[in-house]
């Protein structure tokens, strides 16, 4: 057989041969060629089996794609800040976080003392990245150096720290995002709440802000399309029962049932509507407050 990636594939498949009842000797053959990418893999297995290498949930690491650089059977993802890159978004979740970022205690809500005294929950937080198309392979991977975090409130002294690209959206659960300051002293001595970077701290503020409302907008510009689709596909339907199914479309409970869901489904139809339009405005101030009121060549996601 040709080697596989992850060591476990080509032991799952080996173990495939020695089922129960199996009485003749099996023999195993692994063929690959030197100087290519079968002798590279090879190679892999063995920084695999020392534990150089670690396969998590059939995901190949980093470390996995220097090896294939180090052979020179890969080639390193080129990925370009452009026009056409695409701004993510990413909000962090409070609950999840004790005392400070880091120091491994959760909050429980539901335990008295669970937040030493005088320290909050963090408002809302989080980070932005870019997403570009990769010259070599030509898939989406985030552009080097582009992620950036913010904070409201009490996270504000988050505000302007950068981090790694790679795979940020994992990042707060690696436990890779800064330490929390606990006390005033701690917050004041870093940038996000530096004086002289209030400025740039506010245009960060207003760019992220444009970012989540436009990604609101987007979810409820779908959400909204998905209940219309849903009430025409629904009239259909009692169109084709109460053609095909008269005896059952004329009973009154069953009438009752369709009049209902029209009701529901009206009823969610101008809720979402009201929701967008109240979002678009949030929107249109966010765009205001960023200054130029336009809309950036950047497209925002969550």
């Amino acid at each position: 057989m040709e080697p596989a990636l992850d060591p476990a594939q080509e032991a799952q498949a080996a173990g495939r041969i020695h089922r129960l009842g199996q009485t003749k000797e099996i023999h195993i053959k692994r063929f690959g060629f030197r100087a290519s990418i079968d002798e590279a893999i090879a190679s892999l297995h063995d920084k695999v089996k020392s534990g150089q290498v670690v396969i998590v949930d059939k995901t190949l690491p980093k470390e996995a794609l220097q090896h294939f650089l180090d052979h020179r059977v890969a080639k390193p993802h080129v990925v370009l800040d452009s026009e056409d890159s695409v701004t993510v978004v990413q909000e962090g979740h409070s609950y999840a976080y004790g005392a400070g970022y880091g120091d491994g205690r959760a909050y429980d809500q539901t335990q008295p003392g669970g937040l030493p005294v005088g320290v909050k929950l963090p408002d809302p937080f989080g980070f932005t990245y870019r997403l570009s198309n990769c010259t070599v392979c030509g898939k989406e991977q985030e552009v080097p150096d582009s992620l950036v975090w913010w904070g409201e409130g009490n996270m504000t002294w988050l505000t302007g720290h950068t981090g790694e690209a790679l795979q940020p959206a994992e990042a707060i659960y690696r436990n890779q995002y800064p330490k929390r300051p606990l006390t005033l002293g701690e917050a004041a001595a870093l940038p996000g709440n530096d004086p002289s970077q209030r400025q740039a701290t506010e245009a960060i503020l207003a760019e992220v802000g444009v970012l989540r409302a436009r990604a609101k907008v987007v979810r409820l510009e779908k959400r909204l399309k998905d209940a219309e689709a849903s009430r025409e596909s629904r009239k259909e339907a009692e169109a084709a029962e109460k053609e095909n199914d008269r005896a059952t479309y004329d009973q009154p409970w069953r009438k009752k049932w369709w009049e209902s869901f029209h009701a529901r489904n009206s009823d969610e139809i101008e809720s979402l509507k009201k929701q967008l339009a109240k979002v678009k405005e949030e929107l249109a101030q966010a765009e205001k407050a960023k200054g130029g009121g336009g809309a950036s060549s950047s497209t925002a996601r969550s």
